[in-house]
């Protein structure tokens, strides 16, 4: 429910979530609440699929509605490559991560990512997670640097891909920090988004901010445009299609269009503020107003039976 409507009222087309302890049996689970709005692709440990680690990308279809995309899980429950249709000319490559928090784990980690054959030849255009792991001594508070071995392996695939901190590059001296350690109050940047040179051109808007979601890390964002394409508005408002079934508002409905129809044949003499088009119009309005109230009462009932549904997944 929450991350339907951050991607929604954020208007981000492609979320990326880690350590989400989500597999595939209660990522179809969101998809038959909200399969109408999203798309949920996930990437689960093969140990323990809603225990430990998992990546997972949440596509917005109400900006990417027909977008084609391939999903590769290069190293399950920690990395995941999205392949999406951005234009009719471009298509990006993201990489999900969820870097091991053991120092020799992550070099081990971040050298198997570049040696993984998939990602061998291109790379990517976007490499984004929770790394924790970060380049320089600036990204933590109180000020220190993670192990050599770790930082150089990470390096070596960004300096392959030819990839740019882009926040960092936005925000040279700034100390601003993705993740508090509640038990002993430190903070670090180990969130973070990286970006080809060409892509960087295209981006804009780098911050990091709440996201709104019970969580102790902060979301990193980045709007991406290409330059290329015409600019396209937010569209037309419209009645959810779920309401459309729902009976009281078809009473409401009837009702409304009942009075319209004895409005128009009532006659009269016209006026600038009484003819068949304001009555008309008048007619929308009030509609439209009974349908954002309906569906204001019918979202507190479909959270509960969202709560449901997680506890009988527990």
């Amino acid at each position: 429910m929450r991350v339907n409507q951050l991607v929604r009222d954020s208007r981000i087309a492609v979320l990326a979530l880690q350590e989400t302890h989500l597999d595939e049996r209660r990522a179809n689970v969101v998809m038959e609440v909200f399969g109408e709005f999203i798309t949920v692709v996930t990437s689960a440990c093969n140990e323990n699929g809603t225990g430990a680690r998992g990546v997972a990308f949440v596509i917005n279809k109400r900006l990417l509605k027909n977008a084609e995309y391939t999903v590769t899980d290069i190293y399950p429950g920690r990395a995941m490559l999205l392949d999406i249709k951005w234009t009719e000319e471009r298509r990006l490559r993201l990489l999900n991560v969820y870097g091991p928090n053991d120092m020799a784990a992550s070099a081990t980690f971040w050298k198997t990512l570049s040696d993984t054959r998939v990602l061998r030849g291109r790379g990517v255009d976007v490499l984004l997670g929770d790394f924790n792991l970060v380049e320089d001594a600036l990204d933590r508070l109180p000020a220190r640097s993670d192990r050599e071995s770790a930082r150089e392996e990470l390096t070596t695939v960004i300096t392959k891909w030819n990839l740019l901190d882009g926040w960092r590059v936005s925000n040279e001296t700034t100390k601003a920090y993705t993740y508090l350690h509640a038990a002993n109050g430190s903070q670090s940047r180990i969130d973070r988004i990286y970006v080809t040179e060409r892509l960087h051109q295209d981006s804009n808007a780098w911050g990091i901010q709440d996201s709104g979601i019970l969580t102790d890390h902060r979301m990193v964002t980045v709007d991406l445009s290409d330059r290329a394409l015409p600019f396209v508005g937010k569209g037309r408002w419209a009645l959810p299609k779920h309401l459309l079934t729902d009976r009281k508002l078809q009473e409401t409905m009837k009702e409304l269009g009942a009075k319209l129809v004895d409005d128009l044949s009532s006659g009269g003499e016209r006026t600038p503020l009484r003819n068949p088009q304001t009555i008309y119009k008048g007619f929308k309005d009030q509609l439209v107003k009974m349908v954002r109230k309906r569906a204001k009462e019918k979202i507190p009932k479909l959270q509960r039976t969202i709560e449901k549904v997680k506890q009988d997944l527990h």
